[in-house]
Formats: C-alpha cells, sequence, structure tokens
C-alpha cells in the first residue's frame, strides 16, 4: 500500500519532472477572477454594490473613457485611493480591466469580507511544491497531473474521505486549455473564496454580469437593460456553476447544491426575476415562444421520457444548454437535442 510519506515524495518528484519538461508557465487558471483567503483583510479589495453596473473609466471622472464595467457583486484590487470628481475614486485592476471607479460604489475591508463569503465560489490553492490532481479521492488512483504550488482551482466538494485514511476535495483546474476535474489530498491545500471581475467593453467579454436594471456609479450606464443583454448576464453567470455546483434533489442553493428548477430559480434571483420553484410550474408561469424565439437566457424543458414536464435548463446559445443534469453529472452544459425539448418559456421579455 502507498504510504501519506511516499504519496508525498511522488508528489515532489512528479512536480519536478513535470517543470523540468513543460515549465511552470504551462499551467494556469482563469484570469477572470480574484481570490481570497477567507480571513484575510480584504483591505485592499473592492466589491461593487449597485443596482446593475459602475463604470470603469481612463481617469477618476465621468468625462474618462469607459473602459470596462463592474457588475454588481464582482471585485476589483484597489491600487490606489485618489481625489477626482465629486469625491474619492480608486484606481483598480479587475480582471483584464485597469481604471478608475467611485469609491461610494464599493464596499471594502470587513465589509467586502462578509460579502464575499456570501457571493463568492469556493477556491483553494496549492501549498505544497507540486500536488497530484487524482482520478479519484485515493493516493492509489490514477494521477491526471501535477499542480505546481500556487496553483488556483475551483473547490466543487470538501471533506471526501479517502481509502487511504487522507481527506480529499475535489476540484477543477483549467491546464493548457483543458478543464481537469479530480481529487487533491486536502492537507497540501488552502481554501480561499473566488470573486468574478469586471467586464472589458472593448472585446464584450465578461466573467460576470448582473440585472439589467438601472446603473449606479458616477457613469453613465444603459438604464433598463434589454431583455437580450440580461439574457446574456443569466446565461453567462449559470456557466459559472459547470462542474462545480453539485445536483441535490430539492436543493435551491447555489452554494451547497440545487436540482434541476432550484437552479433556474436560484440563478433567475441573482438577476431580480421572480420564477416558480419546479419545473412544472416554471414551465406555465412564463410566456410560451417557438424554438425560433428561443433566446439566451430563456429556459427549455424536457419531459425525460415521461409524461409531464420534469426537467428545465437555461438556453447559453449556439444550441446549448446549462443545466442541474443530475446527481452523476452535477452541473453541465449539454446540447439542446439531448433529449427532445417539449416547451421553451421566456420570462425576460
Amino acid at each position: 500500500m502507498i504510504t501519506q510519506r511516499q504519496n508525498i515524495l511522488h508528489t515532489f518528484l512528479g512536480a519536478a519532472i513535470l517543470i523540468l519538461l513543460f515549465g511552470l508557465g504551462s499551467i494556469h487558471v482563469s484570469a477572470a477572477s480574484i481570490t481570497r483567503d477567507t480571513d484575510s483583510s480584504f483591505e485592499d479589495v473592492a466589491i461593487a454594490q449597485v443596482n446593475s453596473y459602475v463604470n470603469v473609466r481612463s481617469k477618476a471622472s465621468t468625462s474618462g473613457k469607459v473602459v470596462g464595467k463592474m457588475y454588481d457583486n464582482t471585485a476589483a484590487v484597489i491600487k490606489k485611493t485618489v481625489n477626482g470628481e465629486d469625491g474619492t475614486w480608486y484606481y483598480i485592476s479587475s480582471g483584464s480591466v485597469t481604471g478608475y471607479v467611485k469609491a461610494a460604489y464599493f464596499a471594502t475591508g470587513s465589509s467586502a469580507a462578509k460579502i464575499a463569503a456570501d457571493v463568492g465560489s469556493p477556491a483553494a490553492k496549492v501549498t505544497a511544491s507540486g500536488l497530484r490532481l487524482r482520478k479519484s479521492a485515493t493516493t492509489a488512483s490514477a494521477t491526471l497531473t501535477v499542480l505546481p504550488q500556487g496553483t488556483t482551482m475551483s473547490v466543487a466538494k470538501k471533506n471526501v474521505s479517502g481509502k487511504d485514511g487522507l481527506t480529499f476535495s475535489k476540484i477543477t483546474v483549467t491546464q493548457n486549455g483543458s478543464t481537469k476535474t479530480g481529487y487533491v489530498a486536502q492537507d497540501y491545500i488552502d481554501f480561499c473564496v473566488s470573486l468574478k471581475t469586471a467586464t472589458a467593453v472593448n472585446t464584450g467579454s465578461s466573467s460576470n454580469s448582473s440585472s439589467g436594471s438601472s446603473s449606479s456609479s458616477g457613469s453613465t450606464s444603459s438604464t433598463g437593460s434589454s431583455s437580450a443583454s440580461a439574457g446574456a448576464s443569466i446565461a453567462a453567470t449559470a456557466q459559472k456553476y459547470v462542474g462545480k455546483l453539485p445536483y441535490v434533489w430539492g436543493g435551491t442553493s447555489l452554494k451547497s447544491g440545487a436540482d434541476c428548477s432550484g437552479f433556474t430559480q436560484s440563478i433567475y434571483k441573482l438577476y431580480g426575476v421572480s420564477i416558480p420553484r419546479t419545473s412544472t410550474s416554471q414551465a406555465a408561469g412564463g410566456r410560451s415562444i417557438s424554438r425560433s424565439q428561443l433566446q439566451v437566457g430563456d429556459l427549455v424543458f424536457y419531459k425525460n421520457g415521461g409524461s409531464s414536464i420534469c426537467h428545465v435548463a437555461i438556453y447559453i446559445g449556439n444550441g446549448k444548454i446549462v443545466h442541474e443534469a443530475n446527481s452523476r453529472d452535477d452541473c453541465k452544459i449539454s446540447n439542446i437535442d439531448y433529449d427532445t425539448p417539449v416547451k421553451y418559456v421566456t420570462y425576460l421579455r
């Protein structure tokens, strides 16, 4: 039987070989998030607290060029505090966006820490010089890759008991553009929280979006966001839970788990859209549309071989849906025709 000492030795040797062959630069995690230890001060972190979004500008004035948008509960690292138009502004870095935001629309310090605990996604960092990502929760399992020290990863499940007495976490990490899910020994990671970041306006790419209502921020914005924008925001946020949120029958939590309709209800709730609890009632409560009218963010319903509707998913475009599939697959992306859709419904227009 492989001992814990042997496992550590194998881990370090594996990391050394990997680094020699490929270099540390070959392993990376998406930069579209900010991670902080749960017990850190958050003094240098600003979290947007707005109805819709706050503009990031090229200077500390509403006359500055808009270079990005920070939606509600997205985070930024404060580089410095400056006096600007109508008061205090922060010069921030958030994802690929750097610029100025008005301080009045952000929480920092202990307030930011409390918000992060509620809205952040569970994450972890590797503390060992190299850590094996294993196919299952045992040191006897196949190694999927070796993660260098400092690697940040999303945590799907903590405290998984291994067959050899170790405790593991189920994690997801991106390596060379490919996402891998597996298990790491919990003794060699520190848990933290991951927060979504700003949207760069020149690319339209988003790490988070928010409700489509009024804007805020010493900045101009879109008031009453279009249904297309709201739908895109809903779809983008829903996809952040792929491979991370477990399927839990009867669940409605975006932290501990949800079933199909609990997931759609909770995602919509983030954007101020109230929908019924069950897939059957969600199908009956919205406006029925044809497939040709289907837009990103709308709901797709299935019978899964039964006589009545029993499953719901969110349409994300390009013939794809995101849904809490089942207890085996959890939250995943599927083709819209993985099963026969029986109804399409919108609550957004």
